[in-house]
């Protein structure tokens, strides 16, 4: 109990004075993001200021006999000011953290002749996402493109692609032309 007391904080409603709408946040841990939860009860609008210089994607708009459902339209971003227009509405937001780009280790990697290779272990994949390589036959020697599709914790997608130089063997360069 006393960690969650130390992450939640109650955050000042432009209808504080009426009772009638309530907002908090909710500090991530580690590389977590902080939420933000605003309910406007019985009242017609209500605004919350954070002046935190973060900003917030919006993952839900409204309450309904369903209960919270996604925004229709996309995810919505906001900073510093936030507002709830409906009456018995609660919005729920999550900080945006910066993403990472991955990087590659090395534009060529070299890998012997019918030696174990993992094509993700050239690149500097950040937290939170999802990677996956094309597997290359290290059992026929010459140059390979690798492909690495990388997802980050936002959904947005990105390629890298490097050269594996798998060694050793006989290499068979077969030259036409006229005769």
């Amino acid at each position: 109990m006393t960690e969650i007391n130390a992450r939640f904080n109650f955050v000042q409603t432009s209808q504080d004075h009426t009772n009638k709408s309530l907002a908090y946040t909710i500090d991530g841990v580690g590389n977590q993001p902080k939420l933000l939860i605003i309910h406007a009860g019985r009242v017609t609008g209500t605004s919350v200021t954070l002046n935190d210089g973060k900003t917030y994607m919006m993952v839900t708009s409204r309450a309904g006999s369903q209960g919270l459902f996604d925004v229709s339209k996309g995810l919505v971003t906001r900073s510093s000011k936030f507002d709830v227009l409906t009456q018995n509405t609660t919005s729920i937001y999550v900080e945006v953290k910066s993403t990472e780009a991955p990087t590659l280790k090395s534009d060529v990697v070299k890998i012997g002749l019918n030696e174990t290779f993992d094509g993700l272990s050239n690149v500097n994949v950040p937290a939170g996402a999802t990677a996956y390589a094309t597997t290359i036959d290290t059992s026929i020697p010459g140059f390979k493109v690798v492909t690495v599709s990388i997802t980050d914790f936002l959904g947005n997608p990105s390629n890298l692609y490097y050269v594996a130089n798998v060694s050793g063997g006989m290499f068979t360069n077969v030259l036409g032309g006229l005769s």
